[in-house]
């Protein structure tokens, strides 16, 4: 039997695609004029291996808390 999952499972996806664009967009400090742009120190596909992996992860936890079973109290 599987167990409902909670809450934060059901989380809408753009929630953390905001937050995930918000940290690695670029941006200019506009007193000092700095530019900082995440994608160009990690790479142009870092954005892309960094959803898969969240994917990858999300999906694997999935499957363990499904795996555990349901306590009889």
């Amino acid at each position: 039997m599987r167990r409902p999952l909670g809450r934060t499972s059901r989380a809408p996806a753009a929630k953390w695609a905001k937050w995930l664009t918000d940290r690695y967009q670029m941006k200019v400090d506009r007193a000092s004029g700095i530019k900082t742009d995440s994608n160009d120190r990690a790479g142009r596909r870092y954005i892309e291996n960094l959803v898969a992996r969240i994917v990858r992860v999300s999906g694997e936890t999935v499957e363990i808390v499904e795996s555990v079973p349901t306590l009889g109290v």
